[in-house]
């Protein structure tokens, strides 16, 4: 269920998604720009039917890519949920200042709902680690 603050924004028209929730989710992406080359990496994630699919670029020592591998996503979904992440880039407005930092890190996570994409600025250092190790092959 989505956040109080995600309620009155479907009322004044903001990313009206009142009734959206986890069960509604089709897609989530989190990628890294970062300076150091070796942080840099991209997961997305997408449904289909009731199974979750995990694409992903990272560098772990040496550069990993893995496509479209099925995952169980419950310990992914429980991040986002504990970290009320869907309802931050849902409540997120970008800046209008045409300002743009060149020399600095950045995250985006964003969210597919009823076709529609929402990206946020937002960084969550769990959320990585638990796609990282669903990436990974197993042991």
């Amino acid at each position: 269920m989505l956040t109080f603050a995600a309620t009155l924004m479907s009322l004044f028209g903001c990313r009206s998604l009142i009734s959206k929730g986890l069960d509604d989710l089709s897609g989530l992406s989190y990628s890294a720009r970062c300076t150091d080359n070796d942080r840099s990496f991209v997961y997305s994630l997408r449904k289909s039917g009731s199974d979750w699919f995990l694409t992903a670029e990272f560098t772990d020592g040496e550069p990993v890519t893995v496509e479209d591998k099925k995952i169980d996503a419950d310990e992914i979904l429980a991040v986002v949920k504990s970290e009320k992440l869907l309802d931050r880039v849902l409540a997120y407005r970008a800046p209008d200042d045409g300002l743009e930092a060149l020399d600095a890190d950045e995250y985006t996570i964003s969210f597919t709902l009823g076709g529609e994409t929402y990206p946020a600025p937002i960084r969550s250092d769990k959320l990585e680690e638990k796609l990282r190790g669903a990436a990974k092959p197993k042991e």
